[in-house]
C-alpha cells in the first residue's frame, strides 16, 4: 500500500484525480516547502492550505516570528503528519533549510510573500545564493493588488521591479488594511496550488507575472496598466465601520464557505451566520481549513465558530446547524444584509438562489470542481440569476458524484476568497462586482477569465414572464464542495 489507510481517507478528493493519485499524495507528503514572510498575519492562509494539501515539511523564516508555535500546533491539528519548524533564526536567508531538508526523497519550493521592499531584498538574496537549486515562488501583495511570479528550477527568478513598483504603489493612496488582508488570503490558496504543481511536475507555469486587482477582478499578465488607479478612496475610509456593522450568512462552512469565513472575520466583518447540517470528516481537511483531526464527528458548524471566535474574539458567531430546506430559506436570510453560498449540492444552490431573489438579497455565488471554479455575484433585479445561466436542475445522471470527482484543496480557498472580496465590496460600496461577469479559475494553467453574460430574458425565475414564482425543492444529490 502506497499510503496507510488515514493518508488515504485524508486525501481521498486528490487521490482519486490521476493527476495527482497515491504516488503523488506521497510525493506531497515527502516534500517541503520554505516560506519567507514578515509575520504570521501575512503567511497565515498560506500555511493552512499547504497544510491541508498534504505538503509534509514546512519551514517557516521569518523576521517576526511571534505566535508561530501556535499556529504550528492549529496545523498539526489540521494534519498530524505535518512538520512545522521555525528557521527564522537561522541562517537561511538565501538557500533554505538544507541541513533540515537534505534527507528528504520530495521536492523543494521556496516561497517570499511580502510587499514590494520585503520581496525586492529577499529575490536580490536568492539571486547571491549559489546552492539554491529550488524552485522559487514570488509573491508581491498590496492592498486589492498582487503579483505572483513562479520560476521551476533551472529558470531565471528575475522580476522586473519596476513594474511591481507601480502595481504596488498604485493602492498607497486607498491603503486599507482590508484590503491588505484579503490580498494575502487570496494570494495565499493562489500559491499553495503552484506548489502542488511544482512538486508533481504538472500543470503550466507561464513565463510572465500574474498580475490582479480584485477590486475590479481584473487578471493580467501584460502588466498593470489596465488597473484602476483607487478611485474609492472616500469609501474605503468608511469600509471598517460598515463591515463592523454588517451582517453575512454564509450557507455551507466547508471547502467554500471555510476561506470564506476565515476572511471576513480577520477584517471584522460585526455578524457572521453559519448554516450547515453536516458533521467534520476526515475526508473534508484537505480543504477545509476552519475544521481540523481532533474536531472530527462535532458539528461543522460548531467546529467553524471555535476556529473563528480565536481567530477574532470581537466577531459575533451565530450558528444554525441545519441544511437549508424550503421551509427555512426565507427565514435563515431574512436578517442578513449578504448571502453567500459555500454549497455542495446542486439542489441547494437552485433553492438559494431562488430564496435570495424572493428576499431581494445579494448572493455570492462559487462551485469547483477537480483544478476548476467558477463564481459570480448575483443581485436581483441588477443582472442575471443562476437559473439565466443554468435554467433547469440537471437530472441525477448528469451531476457528477463524489466518489467519480476530485479537487485540489487550494481551488475552493481561491473561489472561497473570492466570494469575500464580493462580499466586503457589497458591503462597503467599492469596486466593480461580478454582476454581469463570471470568474473562471484554472489552476492547472494558473488562468483567470472572466467572460460576460446577460440576464435571460425567458429566466424561469427572473425574466419577463416567470414560471417559478416560489420555492421549489428537489432530492439533494452530492456534488463538490
Amino acid at each position: 500500500m502506497i499510503l496507510p489507510e488515514s493518508q488515504i481517507r485524508r486525501f481521498f478528493r486528490h487521490i482519486i484525480m490521476p493527476e495527482i493519485s497515491g504516488q503523488g499524495q506521497k510525493k506531497l507528503l515527502e516534500s517541503w516547502v520554505e516560506v519567507c514572510g514578515a509575520s504570521i498575519k501575512e503567511i497565515m492562509p498560506l500555511l493552512y492550505y499547504l497544510t491541508a494539501v498534504g505538503i509534509g515539511k514546512i519551514s517557516c523564516n521569518l523576521i517576526n516570528d511571534f505566535g508561530l508555535e501556535k499556529l504550528a500546533n492549529n496545523l498539526k491539528d489540521i494534519n498530524p503528519d505535518v512538520v512545522v519548524v521555525n528557521s527564522s533564526s537561522q541562517d537561511t536567508e538565501a538557500t533554505g533549510n538544507e541541513t533540515f531538508f537534505k534527507t528528504s526523497d520530495g521536492y523543494g519550493v521556496k516561497i517570499i510573500m511580502g510587499d514590494r521592499d520585503f520581496i525586492s531584498e529577499r529575490m536580490q538574496l536568492q539571486q547571491e545564493a549559489d546552492s539554491a537549486q529550488v524552485s522559487v515562488i514570488a509573491a508581491a501583495i498590496g492592498p486589492w493588488q498582487g503579483l505572483l511570479h513562479v520560476s521551476r528550477i533551472q529558470e531565471s527568478c528575475d522580476i522586473d521591479f519596476m513594474n511591481l513598483d507601480d502595481l504596488i504603489i498604485a493602492r498607497q493612496k486607498c491603503l486599507s488594511s482590508e484590503g491588505m488582508v484579503l490580498s494575502y488570503c487570496f494570494m495565499g490558496a493562489l500559491v499553495s496550488a503552484e506548489v502542488v504543481k511544482i512538486c508533481l511536475k504538472i500543470g503550466k507555469t507561464p513565463n510572465k507575472p500574474l498580475f490582479y486587482d480584485l477590486l475590479s477582478m481584473t487578471f493580467s499578465r501584460e502588466g498593470n496598466g489596465d488597473f484602476n488607479v483607487c478611485e474609492d478612496s472616500k469609501h474605503i475610509e468608511l469600509l471598517a465601520k460598515k463591515l463592523s456593522d454588517a451582517k453575512v450568512l454564509i450557507v455551507g462552512v466547508g471547502g467554500l464557505g471555510s476561506p470564506v469565513a476565515f476572511a471576513l472575520t480577520s477584517i471584522g466583518v460585526g455578524n457572521i451566520g453559519l448554516i450547515d447540517g453536516d458533521r467534520v470528516e476526515l475526508t473534508n481537511l484537505n480543504r477545509q481549513i476552519l475544521h481540523s483531526t481532533s474536531r472530527i464527528g462535532m458539528p461543522k458548524v460548531e467546529s467553524a465558530r471555535q476556529f473563528l471566535e480565536e481567530l477574532n474574539p470581537s466577531v459575533d458567531i451565530v450558528t444554525y446547524y441545519a441544511n437549508l430546506t424550503k421551509e427555512n430559506a426565507m427565514d435563515l436570510i431574512n436578517d442578513y444584509d449578504v448571502i453567500v453560498a459555500g454549497l455542495d449540492n446542486l439542489p441547494s444552490r437552485y433553492l438559494l438562489n431562488d430564496a435570495c431573489f424572493f428576499a431581494g438579497k445579494p448572493l455570492i455565488e462559487a462551485g469547483v470542481l477537480r483544478f476548476n471554479g467558477m463564481g459570480r455575484t448575483i443581485v436581483p433585479k441588477k443582472g442575471p440569476c443562476y437559473r439565466c445561466i443554468f435554467p433547469d436542475m440537471p437530472s441525477s445522471g448528469n451531476i457528477p458524484s463524489c466518489l467519480e470527482s476530485g479537487i485540489l484543496g487550494s481551488v475552493p480557498g481561491v473561489m472561497g476568497f473570492m466570494q469575500a472580496v464580493e462580499t466586503v465590496k457589497i458591503i462597503g460600496g467599492i469596486g466593480k462586482l461580478l454582476i454581469n461577469q463570471l470568474l473562471l479559475f484554472e489552476a492547472l494553467d494558473m488562468e483567470f477569465r472572466v467572460p460576460s453574460f446577460r440576464k435571460d430574458p425567458r429566466c424561469p425565475l427572473c425574466g419577463k414572464k416567470p414560471t417559478i414564482t416560489a420555492l421549489q425543492e428537489y432530492e439533494t444529490i452530492c456534488e463538490q464542495g
